[in-house]
């Protein structure tokens, strides 16, 4: 996760097993990277300049559908 002035954070998902589009699904808010990396990357999403309740909730979110 990456800090940013004015209480605004980046937090990068990262997998080895899933695809951009898993990622962008299990976590609320995030959108695809700007600049597309290569195929076999291991970064997929962002949640780019967001407060930490948005990120939170994101984290939240997928934590609560991995559990059921």
């Amino acid at each position: 996760m990456g800090s940013r002035t004015g209480g605004r954070y980046t937090l990068t998902i990262w997998s080895n097993t899933k695809s951009t589009e898993e990622a962008l699904s299990d976590f609320p808010h995030s959108q695809e990277l700007s600049a597309k990396g290569s195929d076999d990357s291991n970064r997929k999403a962002r949640i780019p300049m967001s407060n930490l309740n948005t990120i939170i909730s994101s984290i939240s979110s997928f934590i609560d559908s991995t559990s059921t």
